[in-house]
């Protein structure tokens, strides 16, 4: 469920299927988040609201931890 001010973007990581949360009111304002439904394993990158990290950062993050 969005929190307060939330809005979600449907993303490709590598081949997975990943969602951008962005500009939540919460204490962790921006998330990128996938699932790996074969090992039932679930992934969250977050950030402070005051981080200088982007979308573009947390993406190439992931992409570094995800493999087809």
């Amino acid at each position: 469920m969005p929190g307060k001010g939330e809005t979600f973007e449907k993303l490709t990581v590598n081949g997975i299927e990943a969602l951008y949360a962005k500009n939540s009111e919460a204490l962790f304002s921006n998330r990128l988040m996938w699932e790996n439904t074969k090992d039932q394993l679930e992934y969250e990158i977050s950030t402070y609201k005051n981080s200088s990290l982007t979308k573009d950062d947390l993406v190439a993050i992931a992409e570094s931890m995800v493999k087809e």
